[in-house]
């Protein structure tokens, strides 16, 4: 059982540090919570409007003032999509990584500085728990055969 609390406990522990930062983040950004997650899902390269709706659990017309707010603040770009007219690409901005860029890197050189003292194994292990825990906070929306409804915030 203390395996278990251990383990619970750890967990709990790095969310409301990266809550912490996250909130940070938002704060140095003047956004809120959803348009940092936008941001982060940009971080993977440019995507289209309904795509960013369909990540976020947004309704369209909720992404399209987020989207609003963000090209307000310089932080994301609207670019046309040359096959279609209609829709558009979001593009993070430099700005972003102006403002939180800091903040993110620091925690990526101490924890890249940290885990390349651990034993190749334990490195791989490390990995295996946070891939782990991310798929048990995921398997907890969707039980398994049960399809889960889009998430409207």
């Amino acid at each position: 059982m203390t395996i278990k609390i251990n383990i619970i406990a750890a967990c709990r522990r790095l969310y409301g540090a990266i809550e912490t930062l996250d909130a940070e983040a938002c704060a140095r950004l003047g956004v809120d919570r959803n348009a940092l997650r936008c941001l982060n899902f940009l971080e993977g390269g440019p995507q289209k409007a309904g795509a960013i709706s369909a990540h976020l659990g947004l309704t369209t017309g909720a992404t399209t003032t987020l989207i609003s707010r963000l090209e307000d603040k310089g932080y994301v770009a609207r670019k046309p999509d040359e096959s279609d007219r209609r829709a558009v690409w979001v593009e993070m901005t430099a700005a972003v990584h102006a403002a939180v860029g800091p903040l993110y890197a620091g925690v990526a050189k101490t924890l890249t500085e940290t885990v390349s003292r651990y034993p190749p194994e334990e490195q791989g292990a490390a990995i295996r728990h946070l891939t782990d825990a991310a798929a048990a906070y995921e398997a907890a929306l969707s039980p398994p055969g049960v399809p889960s409804p889009p998430v409207r915030r």
